[in-house]
């Protein structure tokens, strides 16, 4: 127990001791601080100690880099210049400002003569010239593409061929100086209406019957003969399909204007001439065969 308190005693003790050579220390630093340590002025480039301005070139450093060039060097930039990193020092070259040159275009939209603002040339609407004609027949200028006739085709100037044309049409053919309408119909057919809508207008109606089964060299005679009076120049023929159509211009251009087989073809095939294809062209074919073979 006596040994317990001892220890306790000297350990005390010990604190006092020590607290109080601190705060003794304390005070002295207190009432005599250590004078401030002083620092020597920083020496700057281009401020050498005798305060004369120069300018300083720095040497290289030690890792082999260049040092910066002299002021008198093409690869100098004056401090604050922006300097484009891709190019070398020794392309940049000395500054030189670049000039400014005026031009003078001529102006987008010149006057007349009445103050009027008149377009370039290139930026005006091309004139407006007369429509596009074919041959006139009769002395009446026809357009090129008629209006509501399919298949159009100008065989002569005076003869066309196509498909059955509408009411706009019929409308142009009587405009544009027709006298007839061949229609070339098959046995049986209705064409009752097409004479009417024909005849309201004016225009002469002509209808041939076309049989395949029944097709003989009258029938090419017949055909040739309506075609060719100068009473129904100008004159339109017109079928369905242009099956029919195709067939007696064929016949026509072998029989009555001897021409040859290659020549007739090519022209016909314009008119819808077809050797097969369909059951009404291959029956077709087969009867101009007889008749080409018992013209023989």
């Amino acid at each position: 127990m006596k040994l317990r308190h001892t220890i306790c005693m000297g350990l005390i003790a010990t604190a006092v001791i020590a607290n109080t050579g601190c705060f003794a220390r304390w005070r002295r630093w207190r009432d005599n601080p250590p004078p401030p340590r002083v620092y020597p002025d920083p020496v700057l480039p281009g401020r050498p100690p005798n305060g004369k301005p120069e300018i300083l070139l720095p040497a290289p450093n030690g890792n082999g880099a260049p040092a910066l060039p002299p002021p008198t060097s093409s690869g100098y930039v004056p401090p604050g210049s922006f300097v484009d990193p891709r190019i070398p020092p020794s392309n940049r070259g000395a500054y030189i400002p670049p000039t400014r040159t005026e031009t003078r275009e001529p102006p987008l939209a010149p006057r007349s003569g009445s103050g009027v603002i008149l377009l370039p040339p290139d930026l005006r609407d091309p004139p407006v010239g007369p429509p596009n004609v074919s041959e006139s027949i009769n002395g009446i200028p026809s357009p090129v593409f008629p209006v509501g006739i399919p298949a159009f085709v100008e065989v002569t100037n005076k003869v066309s061929a196509g498909q059955r044309p509408d009411l706009d049409g019929l409308d142009w053919l009587k405009a544009n100086g027709y006298r007839a309408v061949v229609h070339l119909h098959k046995p049986g057919a209705l064409n009752s209406a097409d004479r009417d809508l024909v005849e309201r207008r004016g225009l002469k109606y002509v209808a041939l019957e076309v049989d395949a089964a029944a097709l003989k060299a009258s029938v090419v005679d017949e055909f040739a003969r309506i075609v060719s009076d100068s009473e129904n120049q100008p004159v339109f023929v017109y079928d369905n399909n242009g099956a029919l159509n195709g067939a007696m211009w064929y016949l026509k251009f072998r029989l009555h204007d001897k021409l040859s087989d290659d020549q007739a073809r090519q022209k016909a095939a314009t008119l819808g001439l077809k050797e097969s294809g369909t059951d009404e062209a291959t029956a077709l074919w087969l009867a101009i065969q007889m008749i080409l073979r018992d013209m023989k």
